[in-house]
């Protein structure tokens, strides 16, 4: 059982003024020129492969493009496929591919690559993280080197949306032990950015695709440097170091503490941005003590997490009551109470309170 609480945790994007690219309106920059490098901190990805990795998808967004992606205002656009037709019935999604995406090592990017891709997340042996949401799948086929057909077993509202995921070359890709392969950490790809050296647990070099299909990058390169301690980091980014912490910089997230100091700064922007993130506590519930219902809502009523958000997130950050699902009831220590549920708000299992109101009859 989760006691959770629900934060919109801060997240930072820190940048030199000096760095024209990455310029904002508001700082009264013009218009982006092209060259300069940004070296900015974040933690090891684990693998370039968006197929089999298990995380950091942004690194893979970087080397890699899918059927579909979202603009600023999160509306899908077009990516490799510039238009798809979805059947009366939402069982068959028909692609049409651009015809100049090439992949780093300069060959095409076909429907082949497509198919050979979606085969590979729906293979159990891969273990893909995009396995679940590819279930409704029941076939891909590629009629031409520019069309990819997809066949639903039923319809899925929600399809469309994940073909944002990174598509892998299938030349490279067939003859390969997706566990081993060399190609996880030196990956070919279609996308704006080509990993050109990786030096685990110190430092990775992207250099710009020039021939990406959507248009040369401004900057030259990007340099990632590991520094695991965010101290350290913020240090180097106050020298002049590092030009840029994203909020998955670290692990952990940034020191809040340091926020109010870093926005004195002339050097730097500092910018806020909501994030879900969610802080929990799981309780074995299948052993003492915590088996017991009521040790569980004593343990919900006294922690306060006001005082979390306000003393170590320093004011970066909400609670909430609940993160049980709404559709029944049962317990959950912070659990199913929500707004219009017979028991709230007179029995708020989440709120810290060393003196509950008597809840009997609230127990599932």
């Amino acid at each position: 059982m989760p006691l959770a609480k629900r934060q919109w945790m801060m997240r930072l994007t820190l940048a030199l003024w000096l760095l024209a690219t990455f310029g904002s309106p508001s700082v009264g920059w013009g218009q982006p020129k092209y060259g300069g490098t940004l070296v900015m901190v974040h933690t090891d990805p684990d693998l370039m492969n968006p197929v089999a990795t298990p995380g950091w998808l942004q690194f893979q967004r970087m080397s890699f493009n899918g059927l579909i992606d979202y603009d600023a205002q999160g509306n899908i656009v077009p990516s490799v496929a510039t238009s798809w037709e979805i059947s009366e019935d939402g069982l068959t999604y028909t692609f049409q591919l651009r015809q100049d995406v090439k992949w780093h090592d300069v060959k095409a990017l076909t429907a082949g690559d497509v198919q050979f891709t979606y085969e590979k997340i729906l293979d159990p042996q891969i273990a893909s993280r995009f396995n679940l949401n590819f279930q409704a799948v029941q076939d891909v086929q590629a009629p031409s080197p520019s069309t990819v057909v997809i066949t639903l077993k039923q319809p899925d509202p929600v399809f469309l949306a994940h073909l944002w995921a990174g598509i892998i070359p299938r030349h490279i890709w067939e003859k390969e032990d997706f566990a081993k392969s060399q190609y996880n950490v030196r990956p070919v790809g279609s996308g704006p950015w080509k990993l050109k050296e990786w030096v685990r647990g110190d430092h990775m070099i992207f250099e710009a695709n020039p021939d990406y299909f959507q248009g040369r990058p401004y900057l030259d390169r990007i340099i990632v440097k590991v520094i695991p301690d965010a101290t350290v980091a913020f240090a180097a980014l106050e020298k002049g170091d590092v030009d840029y912490f994203p909020f998955t910089g670290v692990i952990g997230g940034p020191p809040y503490q340091l926020v109010n100091r870093l926005k004195q700064s002339k050097h730097l922007e500092v910018k806020v941005f909501d994030v879900v993130s969610t802080q929990r506590l799981f309780f074995r519930n299948d052993k003492p003590p915590f088996h017991n219902l009521k040790v569980r809502q004593a343990v919900a009523h006294a922690i306060n997490k006001q005082f979390i958000v306000e003393k170590l997130l320093f004011g970066y950050g909400q609670t909430t009551p609940s993160e049980g699902h709404r559709g029944g009831g049962g317990d959950s220590g912070v659990g199913q109470l929500y707004p219009g549920h017979p028991q709230y708000p007179r029995c708020r299992w989440g709120l810290y309170d060393l003196q509950p109101a008597d809840c009997a009859g609230s127990e599932h």
